[in-house]
């Protein structure tokens, strides 16, 4: 007996069910890559942001030669730190503050500017100052960031919690 040409009903569906299943896979594959690579951009931008006010906080305290704020071992939410020239005069005093999710940082009399970006929000910013005489002040900063994506899924949502001690190079506040 001579047999058709063609394929008979059972290849067909057997080949359709394994094309089906690797389809599944590579869309799943692809979806997670993108979802990962979501997460690790939404991290970055957090990250990237925490790292900058550490920065400016850092190198503000350590040059700093007077702190006006609250300095008994309580938590506060906004610090001033204000640094002296030799003759008296006043070299910078910065005012750093949360308000609305911003972190800001007044420069003297002039306006506060925001020294995050538009994308992040601040949970919470609070400074723990410290010092014990004869010795140089030490700054506790702790702040919260995450992304300030609306309608962002939970897995997509990126949250960092920002933590340093900073100790001011002057010994006599």
């Amino acid at each position: 007996m001579r047999r058709p040409n063609g394929f008979t009903l059972v290849e067909i569906l057997v080949s359709i069910t394994i094309i089906a299943i690797i389809s599944v896979v590579v869309v799943q594959a692809f979806v997670s890559i993108i979802r990962v690579n979501t997460k690790t951009e939404a991290l970055k931008e957090v990250k990237q942001n925490g790292e900058y006010v550490l920065s400016v906080l850092t190198r503000k305290i350590q040059n700093s030669t007077e702190i006006t704020s609250t300095c008994d071992g309580t938590n506060v939410n906004t610090l001033q730190v204000i640094k002296r020239n030799t003759d008296g005069t006043t070299e910078y005093d910065s005012v750093f503050s949360i308000n609305s999710g911003v972190i800001y940082l007044a420069e003297g009399a002039g306006a506060p500017e925001k020294i995050i970006s538009d994308r992040v929000y601040a949970e919470i910013l609070t400074f723990n100052c410290t010092e014990v005489r004869e010795q140089p002040a030490r700054v506790t900063v702790r702040f919260v960031l995450r992304q300030n994506t609306i309608g962002a899924a939970t897995f997509e949502t990126a949250r960092q919690v920002f933590r340093d001690t900073i100790q001011t190079r002057n010994l006599y506040l």
